[in-house]
């Protein structure tokens, strides 16, 4: 163990040396650390911020079936973390469970007009943050009912068009289901030229 030792060697012949041996180890391994909720719910921006001390580097840091050798944890949902340091003696420290919430307000931002008359701005109907959901499937309807356009996740924005001739100025309902578990957004979306 650490500590210091006093050697004496003694040969055949009775001559001896005498002197001091000092044996160290690394501080005891020990973490904080910090942590950023995801911004929105059902995002994947939440992260967590590992300060190591002791121990012997490089370290390894291990969470819920992942890994890395980086301090920085990124790309997290809301849930709860076990996180573990490994350090390169195979010393290991636990934190406690971190839990990381949703900030409580939606990702997804839904405009409810647009304008696709060619002029470059605001041309196709654009979902804001769509793309965190790739099952995501979006259908526009008429006043009928009549369906006029559907894709999935953010495969490509509505440019305001059915069978390839654009739709009267008016309103139009769509209905956007993530298949996340949330309820289904509805509302109506106008086109104006």
């Amino acid at each position: 163990s650490a500590g210091e030792y006093s050697l004496l060697v003694t040969d055949a012949n009775a001559c001896s040396i005498d002197t001091i041996a000092n044996i160290f180890e690394p501080a005891m391994l020990d973490a904080t650390y910090t942590y950023a909720n995801p911004s929105c719910i059902g995002n994947n921006d939440g992260s967590i911020e590992l300060n190591v001390v002791g121990g012997t580097s490089p370290y390894l840091f291990s969470w819920n079936g992942g890994e890395s050798p980086v301090n920085y944890i990124s790309g997290l949902l809301q849930g709860s973390y076990l996180v573990t340091v490994i350090d390169a003696n195979q010393c290991l420290y636990e934190l406690n469970l971190i839990s990381l919430e949703d900030v409580d307000k939606d990702c997804i931002k839904i405009p409810n007009a647009f304008t696709p008359n060619g002029d470059g701005i605001n041309d196709t109907w654009i979902i804001e943050n769509i793309d965190m959901f790739p099952n995501a499937t979006i259908y526009i309807f008429n006043r009928w009912g009549q369906q006029l356009y559907n894709a999935k996740g953010s495969d490509h924005a509505w440019d305001g068009t059915y069978n390839g001739k654009f739709v009267p100025t008016g309103p139009y309902m769509y209905v956007i289901n993530l298949y996340n578990g949330s309820k289904a957004y509805t509302g109506i979306v106008s086109v104006v030229y």
